[in-house]
């Protein structure tokens, strides 16, 4: 799927770069307006709004209307056989439709006006390309964005890898996009069985257990049953959420759950996305895309009301600052300047804020409220989220090396993971355990650098001394991610307080002369656990 994806994803983005947006464009917020009111700043964000449309109506057209019948207003998808001459209609509509369904994919009139019958004729053309079966998959959205992203932060020719992390009009500077590479579904199924699936399920991973990849029946209980935990009460994180792989992952495992206790399928989605399913990432665009999949999800088990979720975004600019026109006494503490470095501490760093500083920052914003009536509800819900502990953490975290973090992004996290500061994925290592509830799981997949390394060595003592490791899995370099040469990893650790007693560690092998996706599948005449089984 994913070659034909990004073949269409990059050529829509040139039709509208071409047709829609120019360089000139510079379409700002008016001060006081909302997003509704106005698109952000720049032209990535004109361009990605648009880009974004598209995509998400052909989705939606894909999986039929059946899906929005019971939403409100009618939803007339560009594109529709004997509609063509009504295309351009067509599409205005469906960008009314998402903007009162979705909440997302606000256009001005002034490039509203730019996107002709022609331009929506040559896109529709474009996305014959792809599979109709694949349009289906919400997740044609995520790597879409990801596609678009790559194109923007291609390296100039003859500059250093530093230079491209400047040289794009990326809107979450240095330190975002760059470092993203979004995590494939063979990958996130792994990661899920053998924490949510393993761990929490009843009986072992599912009612198929001797084809699942929980290990044999010696293990008994699972980890769920041992605590008694009920599986409205199981809490799930993913801190650098991205565009939602392992939240849209963990939904539909958690579905499969609930439905074998029984529950009503008519309330399962709202159980799952307001009591299990928690995320955070720094890239509000990318959180925006997963909240409108978790919606999709939802839609598609016949719940049509719109469920508040808790996967937020870092707030950004100095949200707790004095309002205007206010006194001294208006203000926030009597260190304004300390509390503000808090929040620009935040901002840069995002989910690894070490608890210490969380917890001083939502004492501050819950004294605004009481002091000053003003209420910032996603500062508020982003530091509750992090103040919280969790039964499993699943992420692929930003990899960057400590060459490129920029100067404030070195001060903090020389500050709060001295010990991890060579690459951010090290520092997510730390911050995992940190979030985790003892015996509770952690779930990643990184670059397998922590292995060997010498400058890894604190990393790796760290990881005996407070996990136990239950799967780990070499990949070595390449063949997981389709965009990026990386040579990783990935892993399930157990939160222990038995340091250096860690089960034996399982190793995946590839086949010889096969893709390393292929080692995750049944092998021919035996079950899927029999690929999994550690060698001698």
């Amino acid at each position: 799927m994913n070659r034909s994806v990004k073949k269409m994803a990059l050529g829509l983005k040139r039709i509208l770069q071409r047709e829609v947006t120019n360089e000139e464009d510079s379409l700002k917020r008016p001060k006081r307006g909302s997003r509704k009111d106005s698109l952000t700043a720049g032209e990535e964000r004109v361009l990605l709004d648009v880009f974004l449309s598209f995509i998400v109506l052909r989705v939606l057209q894909a999986k039929g209307n059946s899906l929005t019948a019971n939403m409100e207003g009618d939803l007339q998808l560009f594109g529709k056989s004997g509609s063509d001459s009504n295309l351009l209609g067509d599409y205005l509509s469906g960008v009314q439709f998402l903007n009162r369904n979705f909440d997302c994919c606000y256009l001005v009139d002034d490039i509203k006006s730019r996107i002709t019958h022609q331009t929506i004729e040559k896109i529709r053309d474009l996305f014959q390309s792809v599979k109709d079966e694949d349009w289906k998959k919400e997740e044609i959205i995520s790597w879409s964005y990801e596609y678009f992203n790559e194109d923007s932060l291609k390296r100039p020719k003859g500059g250093s890898r530093k230079d491209s992390l400047t040289a794009s009009k990326d809107l979450k500077g240095k330190n975002g996009v760059i470092s993203q590479f979004y995590t494939p579904k063979w990958i996130v199924d792994y990661l899920v069985e053998n924490t949510l699936g393993k761990y929490y399920g009843e009986n072992g991973l599912t009612a198929h257990k001797e084809s699942s990849l929980t290990a044999g029946e010696e293990d008994g209980l699972t980890a769920g049953e041992e605590k008694g935990l009920d599986i409205e009460d199981v809490k799930i994180i993913d801190p650098a959420c991205g565009c939602g792989n392992f939240v849209i992952g963990v939904y539909d495992k958690l579905k499969e759950m609930y439905q074998k206790r029984g529950y009503d399928d008519a309330l399962i989605p709202k159980l799952i996305i307001t009591k299990n399913l928690y995320g955070i990432d720094i890239d509000e665009n990318a959180v925006e895309i997963t909240n409108l999949l978790l919606r999709l999800k939802a839609l598609e088990d016949g719940v049509y009301e719109k469920i508040e979720t808790n996967i937020v975004a870092v707030p950004k600019g100095n949200n707790l600052k004095r309002p205007e026109g206010g006194s001294r006494k208006d203000s926030l503490t009597a260190n304004e300047e300390g509390q503000n470095e808090y929040l620009k501490k935040f901002e840069k760093i995002g989910s690894l804020m070490r608890t210490e500083d969380v917890l001083s920052l939502r004492e501050t914003a819950s004294r605004q409220i009481k002091e000053t009536g003003i209420n910032d509800e996603r500062l508020k819900k982003a530091l509750d989220i992090l103040s919280l502990k969790y039964d499993i953490v699943l992420t692929n975290p930003p990899y960057l090396d400590s060459s490129d973090y920029d100067f404030e992004l070195k001060r903090y996290i020389n500050e709060d993971y001295s010990e991890f500061k060579k690459n951010l994925y090290a520092c997510f290592i730390k911050k995992s355990c940190e979030l985790v509830e003892m015996d509770g799981f952690v779930g990643m997949i990184t670059p397998q650098t922590f292995m060997f390394i010498g400058s890894y060595e604190k990393t790796r003592r760290f990881i005996l001394e407070n996990f136990q490791i239950e799967r780990l899995v070499h990949f070595g370099l390449g063949g997981v991610f389709d965009n990026a040469l990386v040579d990783t990893a990935m892993f399930v650790l157990r939160k222990s307080k038995n340091s250096l007693t860690a089960h034996k560690e399982n190793s995946l092998k590839r086949p010889e002369g096969g893709p390393r996706k292929d080692s995750l599948k049944h092998p021919e005449g035996g079950s899927r656990k029999d690929s999994l089984t550690a060698s001698e």
